[in-house]
């Protein structure tokens, strides 16, 4: 993951009139991209993706994440997960390669998703935070303490494919087990 698509977090089009609202995402989005330009190197750090799927939206979960360790070791997590909306999947999804990444002793880890919601919304970067969230912002947080550092880093969608994929398939071999 390039420093470059990490910067890109929270960018928009500018206009040339301001509201307070506008003002306060972009001084958490600048926050947020400061916290993304640490110093330590990457190579010290193992880096994992994760994706959640929801179909329809609220619907059948599906989970998937991808860890690659500073060893080099990838790990893979395809999961259903029950029902649920786009948003509780994610933030699963991010739990389950949190605690992945635990299991693998890992210490230093890169977080790379797809959704800005849940990144800023575990990093406590968001303006306000979800209150329907609040029992995985809280889990995700606690598994937090136990590493030695933890970046987030916003990817693309289409850069987010392998844990896309792992989701989307958990999420159909739920839907196509019988009730």
């Amino acid at each position: 993951m390039s420093r470059g698509a990490a910067a890109r977090v929270g960018t928009g089009a500018a206009t040339g009139l301001t509201s307070p609202r506008t003002k306060r995402k972009q001084q958490a989005a600048r926050a947020w991209r400061a916290t993304l330009l640490a110093t330590t190197p990457e190579a010290e750090f193992a880096s994992g993706w994760f994706d959640g799927s929801a179909q329809p939206n609220p619907g059948r979960i599906g989970l998937g994440a991808v860890l690659v360790t500073q060893r080099g070791q990838r790990v893979e997590l395809s999961l259903a997960s029950g029902v649920g909306d786009s948003n509780v999947a994610e933030y699963l999804a991010l739990i389950g390669l949190l605690e992945l990444a635990h299991q693998q002793r890992v210490r230093r880890l890169i977080v790379h998703g797809d959704t800005q919601i849940v990144l800023q919304d575990v990093a406590a970067t968001a303006p306000a935070p979800i209150a329907a969230l609040q029992a995985y912002r809280q889990r995700a947080q606690h598994l937090l303490q136990r590493f030695d550092e933890v970046r987030f880093c916003w990817l693309p969608r289409e850069r987010n494919q392998v844990a896309d994929a792992l989701a989307r398939t958990a999420r159909q071999s739920a839907t196509s087990m019988p009730e």
